[in-house]
């Protein structure tokens, strides 16, 4: 059987077709292990995978490429001419992606200098901070100077190079990135539980004494007139 991308091509520009066909990297890696080992078990070993999974990716491969690509006898899996055919591209796939992979270690290792990180306290310290020993693995040339305070920083005025925000900055000469989202809850000791009850609708809360971190980034105090319209303000520290 023939590739279907084949047909009536010269033997010499079926190569390059077969490359162009290709756009599963991670099918057609398992392809190449299966034809490396000699057999599905095998592969299926090597790359810690069960052996349906590794034929499920095989028949998927083989749609994608429009040809069978394997034949099975006495002496194990071997790939039919088809399947030597795209060997060579899949082959030429995989040092594409070692050359990539280079080029990325080495821009990485060419990357230098001192990079100025202001955010709020709570989050440099739980969130980012354990993520930074990983970002300096890859990038071990690059000073991270972390500002945890919670003042906002103003990016166009240098005060810092990236301001991880609660809320959207008004400045808009600066590249902006939603990172996420972040839940805020009440939450209270067991010990004021027992002591005071625990509210079960608005208006018993707003009877209970408030602890609000009134901050630059926080907007406590429109916080408590958005849950709270009308009331006083006078029973939250």
């Amino acid at each position: 059987m023939r590739l279907v991308l084949e047909r009536g091509v010269p033997q010499e520009e079926r190569h390059k077709i077969a490359l162009g066909t290709l756009t599963d990297w991670d099918a057609a890696r398992v392809f190449l292990e299966v034809v490396r080992c000699g057999s599905f078990r095998s592969a299926a070993e090597r790359l810690e995978l069960s052996i349906n999974v590794v034929r499920r990716r095989i028949d998927y491969f083989e749609r994608q490429i429009g040809a069978t690509l394997f034949k099975r006898d006495v002496h194990g899996t071997r790939p039919t001419g088809e399947g030597s055919v795209v060997v060579s591209a899949v082959e030429r796939m995989e040092a594409a992606s070692f050359d990539l992979l280079r080029a990325g270690n080495s821009v990485a290792n060419t990357l230098s200098g001192e990079v100025r990180v202001a955010i709020t306290e709570g989050l440099g310290t739980f969130w980012l901070a354990p993520r930074l020993v990983e970002f300096q693995q890859s990038f071990p040339n690059v000073i991270v100077d972390l500002h945890c305070a919670m003042r906002s920083a103003d990016v166009s005025r240098h005060e810092a190079d990236i301001a991880i925000h609660l809320s959207r900055p008004v400045t808009l000469d600066v590249k902006l990135v939603r990172l996420g989202r972040m839940h805020l809850m009440f939450y209270a000791s067991q010990k004021y539980i027992d002591t005071f009850g625990a509210p079960r609708t608005v208006e018993e809360l707003a009877k209970h004494r408030l602890v609000l971190q009134v901050a630059d980034r926080t907007a406590a105090k429109e916080a408590f007139e958005s849950w709270f319209p009308g009331r006083p303000q006078g029973n939250w520290w």
